[in-house]
């Protein structure tokens, strides 16, 4: 019954989108939990999680210093067809992410990390100027 669990548990864009991460050829130091922190901040942005989810997820990140933003996978010069790469992978239709109930397309994913990326640094900079 073990297998039951991973099967339903593991069909998250957030496993998805860090089971990819080696497409880009890039970020290969990085642990499972590392890549899963940024593609769960990715996968709230996509869901239109309320603000205050986010920013509970992003503040504990950043205090116990997961990635948040793509310097932090070693992805700070990735072009938008480098992370396609990522995101055509996560986006394939074995990882089972187009049961999610938004916009899971490669185009939504890679909006969605760039977006991450300037979410946490605007909110990174909030926070300093405080």
């Amino acid at each position: 019954m073990s297998g039951l669990g991973f099967e339903s548990g593991g069909t998250s864009l957030a496993h998805a989108l860090q089971n990819s991460f080696p497409a880009l050829k890039k970020g290969k130091h990085l642990m499972h939990g590392e890549k899963v922190a940024y593609s769960l901040l990715t996968q709230l942005l996509m869901e239109n999680a309320e603000r205050d989810v986010i920013n509970h997820y992003l503040h504990f990140f950043l205090q116990v210093g997961l990635p948040t933003i793509l310097e932090d996978l070693g992805w700070e010069d990735a072009t938008d067809d480098e992370l396609m790469l990522v995101a055509n992978d996560a986006a394939a239709a074995w990882t089972g992410i187009d049961q999610l109930r938004f916009d899971t397309s490669p185009e939504a994913i890679v909006a969605a990390m760039r977006a991450v990326d300037q979410y946490s640094k605007d909110y990174q900079g909030h926070a300093l100027a405080e």
